[in-house]
Order: structure tokens, then sequence, then C-alpha cells
């Protein structure tokens, strides 16, 4: 991490040091709840020491729900300040009542991110292998990918803010014997080093694409019970997004009407289907805050307000650093705003050539720093923002003893 950050400018905000330790073996080491309370303690002293404590700490990383998994950090008060979520892998849409557990916790701020999300459904895709040297396709690529958005649908349902496929794309795992397993949204051919997207990258796009960061989940009803209807709202653009599924083998009309939101002149019109990707349709004119449209039999269809770009916003603020002379110090910033959003660093109020990520690592500091102001200036294309300042404080380094006036002879009478 720290040769990442510090060496290489790579910008890393949270770490999950560990997978599905509760399974163990092949998915990586087999660690108890009280053996991982004890290291997850080291690893936040440790990035203490290295001047990375805004680092987040992703846990607990499990397979199964282990309460104990966390519940061993609960008493460790500086260590659960670096925890923003509770995470967990989820590959049949089970959330296991997370939300309801971590709401009577002594943590009911945190929530819950599901880092792996795929589905089963269709077989576990390391096994068999094609030749030793791949795992299989999925043997029915709609029905997987239809599966897989149900499950995401079901995991917003249990109060999941956050979903992370598995995988973005095909990839060699060691661990499964160096196989090249078909999980990924994008299919990868290794003789042309191609990839291709499969269907499910196109049933899960419906929502991906058109619900930005920082968007929060609205109420959504519908009392056609063909269909499954998810809202969010992004309070920056104003952006109103309806994402939802078609289940039954007709195609339905969907009437909406908008309340309590900026409402639109119209709505764009997305669906995916067995043969349709993303497809664009007719936009949908709002009046009197109403909305009408078709969605396809058995289709994932997406109704959304064209959004402006929005200027960056400063969520959290660099923090005054103490370091001492000789060490380096690392500020970052947290912005939001319409991607992309790029990044300059200041010292007292001249650019600091090369640093333009969300974090800034200074050279090997001296006494000269000490006071120094570090601010980040982050921009876009619909304007700037400009970090609070954060002052460096250097302190001398520890010196060695050094005997100035060494003990000298003596002669006495007896």
């Amino acid at each position: 991490l720290f040769y990442g950050r510090n060496v290489r400018r790579v910008q890393i905000h949270s770490i999950g040091p560990m997978n599905e330790q509760d399974a163990g073996f092949p998915e990586g080491p087999a660690v108890g709840p009280a053996q991982y309370a004890r290291l997850i303690t080291m690893l936040s002293a440790r990035l203490d020491a290295l001047g990375m404590s805004d680092i987040r700490i992703v846990v607990p990383e499990t397979g199964g729900f282990v309460p104990a998994y966390i519940q061993g950090l609960f008493p460790n008060i500086e260590v659960m300040s670096k925890v923003d979520h509770y995470t967990h892998h989820s590959y049949d849409g089970s959330a296991f009542g997370i939300d309801d557990f971590l709401k009577v916790s002594p943590y009911p701020r945190l929530n819950l991110w599901i880092t792996e999300w795929s589905t089963s459904a269709y077989g576990w895709l390391d096994f068999p292998t094609i030749g030793n040297n791949e795992g299989p396709e999925a043997s029915d690529q709609w029905g997987f990918a239809t599966q897989m958005t149900v499950n995401l649908f079901s995991l917003l349902d249990q109060k999941a803010v956050g979903a992370f496929a598995w995988e973005g794309s095909d990839s060699r795992q060691r661990h499964h014997g160096n196989r090249l397993l078909r999980w990924g949204l994008l299919r990868y051919d290794e003789p042309t080093g191609v990839y291709t997207p499969r269907k499910r990258f196109y049933t899960n796009a419906q929502v991906f694409k058109f619900v930005p960061p920082g968007s929060v989940r609205i109420n959504a009803t519908t009392t056609n019970p063909n269909l499954r209807v998810y809202a969010f709202h992004h309070a920056g653009s104003g952006r109103v997004t309806i994402v939802g599924q078609n289940r039954a083998a007709s195609v339905q009309t969907v009437s909406g009407a908008l309340n309590n939101v900026t409402i639109p002149a119209l709505m764009e019109f997305y669906q995916t289907t067995s043969t349709l990707n993303l497809a664009r349709g007719a936009d949908l004119p709002v009046n009197n805050s109403r909305f009408s449209g078709q969605v396809a039999a058995n289709s994932f269809f997406t109704f959304t307000s064209p959004s402006a770009p929005v200027a960056p916003t400063i969520t959290t603020h660099p923090s005054n650093q103490t370091v001492v002379e000789g060490q380096p110090a690392t500020f970052s910033v947290v912005a939001t705003g319409t991607a992309p959003l790029s990044y300059q660093w200041q010292k007292n109020g001249v650019n600091i050539a090369g640093a333009a990520l969300a974090s800034y690592t200074t050279p090997a500091t001296t006494m000269a720093d000490n006071g120094a102001l570090f601010r980040c200036v982050v921009t876009n294309v619909a304007g700037s923002a400009t970090s609070n300042p954060a002052t460096l404080t250097v302190t001398a380094a520890p010196v060695a003893p050094t005997i100035t006036t060494h003990p000298s002879n003596q002669t006495v009478v007896e």
C-alpha cells in the first residue's frame, strides 16, 4: 500500500485485506473471528504509523453471514472509525438479514455493501473445466443475465446500498488452478485479447449506467404484478431514474407519476431483452408529472431524466498532518460531481507538478516544510471547487545522544 500510493501514485481509498476467511482454502486463508479481529487491529495501527490513516478498511468480506467477524471489532472504536460498510458476498440474492443486524448493533450508521454478487443458479463456473485450462460458459446466457439482475433487485430489497459484480471481466484464477473463469460481464478471448459484452453486462447496465454515485433510492410502487420497479434520485443533478423488470410474456404499459422530485420535460427510455441490448426507445414526454410507455415482454427497462453536468463539491476536505522530519505526509480529498474529475494539489497556493490524484504524498519532509498549507482544486466540465487548506506540521527527528563532556580522571588522598 505504501509503495503503491507513495511511489506509484496509485489512488487508494479502501482496502479489504482478506477474502472469505470463513470459507478458507482455496478462497483465502482460514481465519477465525478472534484472530481476524487481531489482524485488522494490527493493520489499522500500521496504516496510522505509515501516515495512511485516511484509508478505509473493508470488513468482513465473508462468504456466509458470520456476525462474530465484525462483532470482535466492535469494542475497538479506533478501528471502527475506519469502517463505513459491512461487506458480504452473495450468489443467490440473499443478504441474510444483515441490515437488521446492523441497525441494532453499536454502529447503526454502517450500511451493507455486497462486494461479490452474481448468480450460482447455472452452476459454479469454476468447475468443471475445459481441457483443464478454463471454466465453462453458462449454459443459458439470457437466463444467467436475468437471474443475476434479479438477484441485484433482491439485494436492493434487503437494503444493500452497493453491489460489485463478480466479475467485471473473465480472468485467470490461480486459486482455481490458474484457469480462465467465465464469470465476467465481459468475455475475454485470450488469443485475440478482445473483450466482448455478455448479455449480463446489458441487463445490469440498465441500472449502473443510469444511477450515478450519490443517488438515493426513493419510493416506487406499482399495482401491476408483472412489473418490478425501483426509483433513484440524484440531488446534485436532479436526475430521476426508474429501473425495473417486466416478468410477463407480453408487452406491458407503464404509466408513471412523479411526486416530490424535480419534474423533467421528458424521460429517456432504454430496454434489454433476449434480443435487444440497452436499446433506446422513443423519449416519453412528461405532462402534469405523468408519463407513459410500453415495455417489451420479458425485459429489463429504464426510464431516466436527462441530467446536466454537476460541478464538483468537496465532501471530505484534507486533514492536518503531523510527521517527523524525513517522513512523507499524505493528504487526501473526496469530491462528488459529474465525471471525470481532475485534481490539482497546491502547496502554499502554488500548483505541485504531477500532483493530480485524489491523494497527494509529499517527498521526505524537512523542517522548512513546517507550517506549509496544502489544498486541492477539483475541476470538471461544469466548474471547480477548492478544498480547505490542511496544515503540515513537521517535528524534529529524534537525535541520538552525544557526549559533549567526558568524565575526567580523578586523584584523591587516602
